[in-house]
């Protein structure tokens, strides 16, 4: 067994958050045709965002709690004016650092040199289709598809890990082969799913946008042998018969979401605010003690082995998830 293995199953047998997604900031310049965050949130006008100080404050809590795989993500978080100084802090904290950007907003050459340098694990670049114009009507903004392809050659070029999250719709179904082709091309890593979280302000996404489970199904037999996947950092890193075991929900176990206020969800699809982890170790018990949280660990039972929490939800019909805690 892999030391890594070895560590995974000690964070399950523990309860260790071993991978925890920080989204940094709503804000965005894109206006992608499947954001589940509020318009106005994406504008700036949202809750106010964590400082840096308090952002830093979390991170020494997650580092005591065990925390291992970190992701830093958005909005974009490449607006978050102060991200160079918290990928630094955490990876003096010897978390293994993620970045999830559009690749439209930066990182600029100095960025991209100071993440080489620092040793950021993986940049992880939205790619929604290699036809530009279609690339473009999902993100809203006229020459994305140029600038993320510019930042891919730049990343590239430095050496940095790349990975492709491909969120796959109706109307680019047809694009999956060329997708799983490109990324074997970059010898990179891809990300693909059809499943697209419900917009948190109760707004409908736009009419036929979702390929919905059959299609979903298909999409997961038509993704090529070949393809290196990704599943939060975990994949690449542990042996195969331990990625096969991660199929199902981690959520609330080993893993957790925090937003950009400071709150812990048990992740970013499971809309249940478990309570605040700013200050002190704010983040040990919440993590350790919300009723929320632990009643959310209480349904293994009710969860076929290989379907995710948000997914029983959806087929359940059991209404919107932050309601079956509140």
């Amino acid at each position: 067994m892999k030391p890594i293995d070895r560590a995974y199953h000690k964070a399950r047998l523990l309860r260790v958050p071993f991978s925890v997604h920080f989204d940094l900031t709503f804000r965005c310049h894109q206006r992608c045709v499947h954001c589940y965050l509020p318009e106005d949130w994406r504008r700036g006008e949202g809750p106010p965002e964590l400082d840096t100080s308090q952002v830093k404050s979390i991170l020494d809590q997650l580092a005591a709690a065990g925390t291992f795989f970190l992701t830093f993500s958005g909005g974009e978080v490449f607006l978050r004016p102060d991200l160079m100084d918290l990928v630094a802090y955490a990876r003096g904290l010897n978390f293994s650092v993620a970045l999830m950007t559009s690749g439209t907003l930066g990182p600029d050459d100095a960025q991209l040199e100071a993440l080489a340098a620092v040793g950021l694990d993986a940049l992880q670049v939205s790619l929604y289709s290699l036809d530009p114009a279609v690339h473009d009507r999902v993100t809203g903004l006229p020459g994305s598809w140029e600038q993320m392809m510019r930042t891919i050659e730049k990343s590239r070029a430095r050496g940095l890990r790349l990975v492709f999250s491909s969120v796959i719709f109706n109307f680019t179904f047809d694009q999956i082969d060329a997708i799983n082709q490109y990324t074997l091309k970059e010898q990179s890593y891809l990300r693909m799913d059809g499943t697209l979280t419900p917009r948190w302000d109760g707004n409908s996404l736009p009419p036929g946008l979702e390929i919905g489970p059959e299609r979903n199904r298909e999409l997961h037999s038509l993704i090529g042998t070949e393809v290196r996947h990704w599943q939060e950092s975990l994949t690449v890193a542990v042996s195969p018969e331990l990625s096969a075991e991660l199929a199902g929900c981690e959520a609330g176990k080993t893993i957790c979401y925090l937003t950009p206020q400071g709150d812990l969800w048990p992740c970013m699809d499971i809309s249940c605010n478990c309570g605040k982890v700013i200050g002190g170790d704010n983040f040990i018990k919440v993590w350790r003690d919300s009723p929320k949280l632990n009643s959310i660990r209480a349904m293994d039972g009710q969860i076929p082995e290989a379907e995710r929490l948000c997914d029983y939800f959806r087929r359940t019909g059991r209404g919107k998830i932050i309601d079956q805690f509140s």
